[in-house]
């Protein structure tokens, strides 16, 4: 009986408080590796978001543990998500991501080009002579 009591005092509100982990990380630009400030990280389904910092860092704090997908949106970037990424309680899951910018559209060798075609006046004509 005395260890019921003990267990109640001491043991369950501590386990009843660390539920809760962080998800932190930094994000880099793919190919050239510098940091990337002002990224858009959404955490679903918790729907809480943040932004990276101006040396790419992010950390949100206090998610219940389980699984979430992470979504990275920077305008003129690729977006990524993360669809598994476990959260544990009382732990730090740590992410490196990479963003691979947009990239140009590219021309479609199908296409007409756009000349200029002279009115049909000015097309010189073959007579007979």
């Amino acid at each position: 009986m005395h260890f019921l009591k003990f267990f109640v005092l001491f043991f369950l509100p501590s386990l009843l408080l660390a539920q809760n982990g962080t998800i932190a990380g930094v994000v880099k630009e793919k190919y050239k590796g510098t940091a990337l400030a002002q990224v858009q990280i959404k955490v679903i389904p918790s729907n809480r978001s943040t932004h990276s910092d101006s040396t790419g860092h992010f950390r949100l704090a206090d998610l219940p543990a389980g699984e979430y997908s992470v979504i990275f949106t920077k305008l003129g970037y690729l977006q990524l998500v993360l669809p598994a990424v476990l959260v544990h309680a009382d732990s730090t899951t740590k992410l490196t991501i990479e963003l691979d910018k947009v990239p140009p559209p590219v021309k479609d060798p199908l296409a007409p080009v756009n000349r200029r075609i002279p009115p049909r006046s000015k097309i010189p004509s073959k007579e007979k002579k």
